[in-house]
């Protein structure tokens, strides 16, 4: 059957990791300039040496919308603040730092970034010169969901990790397989609006499984629907 449902807005989940450098220039690219603002990557693999970062990054995904951090101005030669923004938009007004010349100052603080870009952060000291060595701890990043059509394809939805989709029409089977363990995760399927189907999920490592059914009289039988899920880790 065709979806016949508008989509569920998306929880943002937030997924912490080990302390991880991704910026330190004291190590590569050299001290901020007064007043010039600089792009730093800040998910994926590459990038990170040349802004003195940890060489493959720190595991943020390009689908992080925000990322938990440590921000630490180091040495500036005047005291002043530091903004911190999604590379790719207008700068704030407002700054994450305010530091004193001569000092060490650091504050920890969730920063929205560009998803799907590299680099996803900008940065700009008013005044400096001044070192700067960013640490991320965390990131959010859209709830895993998608829509499902009965004949298997992906509609709609938020399905970056999921790497494969089996189904054999005329089942009401649908195996879904992720590149993270859902061990812990909460998993919701749900059906699409119509009373007579129901969507029954069951999971474990990183498959979910999805069997759907049609309600023919007080019988439940398998039969190829479309459907919706939902995982929050």
């Amino acid at each position: 059957m065709q979806a016949a449902f508008v989509p569920y807005p998306q929880d943002q989940t937030f997924h912490p990791v080990q302390p991880c450098r991704i910026v330190d220039t004291r190590v590569a690219g050299g001290k901020l300039a007064s007043g010039a603002t600089r792009n730093f990557a800040v998910s994926g693999t590459t990038g990170f040496l040349a802004q003195g970062g940890k060489s493959g990054g720190c595991g943020i995904p390009a689908t992080a919308t925000a990322v938990a951090m440590s921000v630490i101005a180091v040495h500036s030669a005047s005291s002043s603040d530091l903004t911190v923004w999604p590379a790719g938009i207008a700068i704030p007004l407002a700054s994450v730092l305010n530091y004193q010349k001569g000092q060490n100052t650091n504050t920890g603080v969730t920063v929205p970034i560009s998803p799907n870009a590299n680099p996803a952060l900008s940065v700009r000291a008013r005044y400096g010169p001044l070192d700067l060595v960013i640490d991320v701890s965390g990131y959010y990043e859209p709830q895993t969901h998608a829509i499902i059509l009965a004949s298997g394809q992906v509609w709609y939805g938020n399905s970056t990790h999921m790497t494969q989709l089996i189904h054999s029409a005329g089942t009401g089977i649908y195996t879904m397989i992720f590149d993270r363990s859902l061990t812990g995760c909460d998993v919701l399927a749900v059906d699409n609006g119509d009373q007579t189907v129901r969507a029954a999920p069951s999971w474990g490592g990183t498959s979910l499984t999805v069997n759907t059914y049609a309600l023919v009289g007080s019988t439940l039988t398998h039969e190829d629907e479309s459907f919706q899920f939902f995982i929050t880790c």
